[in-house]
């Protein structure tokens, strides 16, 4: 998932931080150019199911993943 996360950094000028103080689950998303800071949560699509990816860059992704940014949500 790290290198899904830096490809998306890189094409929209943000920075996607891991939060402190969330237990593991929420990220900082920092629009470069506007200064804006955002919570978000970080889901993975596979097939039919849906699962929190938490703050696991190392998570591997396969093919047909769908890699979900949103605004913070409890999961």
């Amino acid at each position: 998932m790290g290198e899904a996360l830096d490809a998306y950094q890189h094409a929209f000028r943000t920075r996607i931080a891991p939060a402190v103080g969330y237990d593991g689950r929420y990220f900082l998303y920092l629009e470069l150019d506007s200064g804006n800071e955002h919570l978000i949560d970080i889901h993975v699509r596979r097939g039919d199911d849906e699962f929190c990816a938490r703050q696991d860059r190392d998570l591997p992704l396969q093919d047909d993943d769908v890699v979900v940014l949103m605004a913070f949500m409890a999961c």
